[in-house]
């Protein structure tokens, strides 16, 4: 008990002088249990490497239980934030997440800006590890944030083994890893960061080599305009297939990532009284390459048809398919999306980025529909710039700002224009 206490001490102290985290590592880990053989930096790898691969927050803990004879490790951690923000344009509803198809069209006369204030990206995880560094080892992780109106909402929740994974993360469809640090939870307009459930196995040719190899298969997420009386949706009968191949250099911080998907996209056709089924097919090229030591360049491309459910702007946006044939079929709809980002290590607190990401869809004109072809997203653009500071290698305070526009299909444009200031303590 004593050693506990003496730890929570320890650990308070830490965070509240920031003078002694002046060249600590953020790498270090404090251990306590049965031993304390187990390496802070090995442990680092252990969490990392079974945490999701998740450019805002590495999910990796403070402190950690080691079990008896070193069998497992268990750590708790997440972090705290807050984020102050103010909006000029046509302000988007949510304070946590810029979502450029989500910037209303027909905003009430006098709300033209916006002030906000939130906590709800405060979130915490459980990275559990059964023993680690053997041929058997064996891993858990489970998290939640306050999203859903301060509710705790499940982010993933998952098991590894052997490269095997199955529960709730990110599709291998995405590069989760690719992009540099924001302040808005949502990032790029053009990620395909969207959560999915599914099961997959990752190959690893050499453990220490530079190719990864991965295939899955994963609940199909779908949304489509339907015309009442002719089509609507169905329960998806086949799950969704993506496969991906990565290199890596420079010790992992440069790399090259080439993923596909296929889908089967299913609906009813009510006047055959059948269902119908359309193929749906994407393609992604992503990386980093890290330029300079203080300069890194993040890079993702996408294209494809039936995969509006992939795109993070356009994952709600009834795009996946949309009538066509007189109304009484559906076809998926092309899109396109990309985005850029330089990150800018100005020092060992201070760090600088910035993002361009666009998104594009090609809705073929249709006279009927649960929505009109004119209302329907057409476009979007997003900028965002920011800079951090960290005061503490556990506290964190970082400013942005970010323009957007949407435009739909019938030339209507509006755009939103966004200035937040974070909090974080992370642990």
């Amino acid at each position: 008990m004593k050693k506990y206490i003496l730890l929570i001490v320890l650990s308070l102290f830490l965070i509240s002088d920031a003078s002694a985290f002046d060249g600590m590592i953020k790498k270090k880990i404090f251990t306590f249990g049965e031993k304390e053989e187990l390496d802070s930096l090995l442990l680092y790898d252990i969490f990392h490497h079974n945490a999701p691969e998740d450019f805002q927050t590495p999910n990796v803990p403070t402190v950690a239980v080691v079990g008896k004879g070193g069998k497992f490790i268990l750590g708790i951690g997440g972090n705290v934030k807050a984020v102050m923000g103010w909006d000029i344009g046509h302000p988007i509803e949510s304070a946590d997440e810029f979502i450029t198809s989500q910037i209303p069209m027909t905003p009430m006369n006098g709300d033209n800006s916006r002030f906000s204030f939130s906590a709800r990206q405060t979130h915490l995880f459980i990275n559990f590890v059964a023993l680690p560094g053997t041929g058997n080892e064996i891993g858990a992780f489970i998290s939640a944030n306050l999203l859903n109106g301060y509710l705790p909402t499940l982010q993933f929740a998952y098991l590894k083994y052997r490269g095997i994974q199955a529960g709730y993360d990110y599709s291998l469809f995405s590069d989760p890893s690719c992009g540099a640090p924001a302040v808005d939870y949502e990032g790029p307009s053009s990620n395909t960061t969207n959560p999915v459930g599914g099961i997959n196995y990752t190959w690893e040719p050499n453990p220490h080599g530079r190719w990864e190899l991965a295939v899955g298969l994963e609940m199909p997420q779908t949304s489509f305009t339907t015309v009442d009386g002719r089509t609507r949706w169905v329960y998806q009968r086949a799950p969704d297939i993506p496969l991906a191949a990565k290199y890596a250099w420079q010790s992992g911080s440069s790399w090259v990532r080439a993923s596909a998907i296929l889908r089967t996209l299913t609906y009813r056709n009510e006047l055959l009284e059948r269902n119908k089924s359309r193929f749906g097919y994407g393609f992604q090229l992503s990386g980093a390459w890290n330029i300079a030591d203080p300069l890194t360049l993040y890079y993702q491309g996408v294209w494809g048809k039936g995969i509006a459910s992939m795109i993070q702007d356009t994952l709600d946006e009834n795009l996946d398919m949309t009538p066509s044939d007189g109304d009484d079929s559906l076809s998926p709809v092309m899109l396109w999306g990309g985005f850029a980002s330089l990150e800018y290590a100005i020092s060992d607190r201070w760090t600088a980025s910035a993002t361009y990401s666009h998104v594009r869809s090609y809705v073929p004109r249709f006279t009927g529909g649960s929505e009109a072809w004119g209302d329907l997203y057409k476009y979007a653009q997003y900028v965002s710039a920011n800079v951090f500071y960290d005061l503490t290698s556990y506290f964190e305070i970082g400013m942005e700002y970010i323009w957007g526009r949407r435009a739909n299909n019938d030339g209507l444009k509006c755009s939103d224009n966004r200035i937040q200031m974070s909090f974080q303590l992370s642990f």
